[in-house]
């Protein structure tokens, strides 16, 4: 069973239409990928053909089928859709918008904070082992600002950190490192607040 990666992708597009388009194709089909990168017709589906062409032309091997569309009149050139994706985010999807006039912008996660990653108009950032990289306080400031407190969290109900921000050793129950010594320390005074 693949994990789900979650996406949440603003399209930007200078022509109106372009963004109508988008919005219809997906109210009314519930799909996008295959919508805009459809699979060559030569590749028997669910062929390894098939798979190997979706990784290779959207980045993931799965058409998302539970988008939610967030559109507003009062920006028409824009639409957000939020859906899941199997593995990863499709960004070789994401690249070949913005050959096609599209500006896109997305962050996306994949689940139990396996891979986070951000994506702008060709450039894509993304880390991974976010747990070890937080509490080395070696974490880019953009996945901080993005899921500091959600690394937090799970690192509190893990029981790596406890009450009072200072780092858990659990196989020796005792304190590894003081708060204020570990990580990225005005995030984890923010999550202590919190959690007092």
């Amino acid at each position: 069973m693949a994990n789900f990666c979650e996406n949440i992708v603003d399209f930007y597009h200078n022509d109106i239409n372009e963004v109508q388009k988008m919005k219809k194709l997906v109210e009314d089909t519930g799909v996008l990928l295959s919508n805009y990168m459809p699979e060559p017709k030569q590749y028997a589906e669910g062929s390894k053909d098939f798979w190997k062409w979706r990784a290779d032309n959207w980045g993931t091997t799965s058409d998302p089928t539970d988008i939610e569309v967030c559109y507003s009149d009062a920006n028409p050139n824009e639409i957000t859709l939020i859906f899941h994706t199997a593995w990863n985010s499709p960004i070789e999807f994401f690249n070949n918008m913005v050959d096609l006039g599209w500006r896109v912008e997305c962050v996306y996660e994949e689940e139990a904070l396996q891979l986070v990653g951000r994506y702008t108009n060709k450039k894509d950032e993304y880390i991974e082992d976010l747990f070890d990289n937080f509490i080395s306080g070696s974490l880019p400031i953009w996945a901080v600002e993005g899921w500091g407190h959600e690394i937090l969290e799970r690192l509190h109900i893990l029981g790596r950190i406890d009450d009072e921000g200072n780092l858990i050793d659990t196989e020796e129950n005792r304190i590894e490192k003081s708060f204020g010594e570990w990580g990225h320390c005005d995030v984890v005074e923010s999550y202590k607040k919190e959690i007092a």
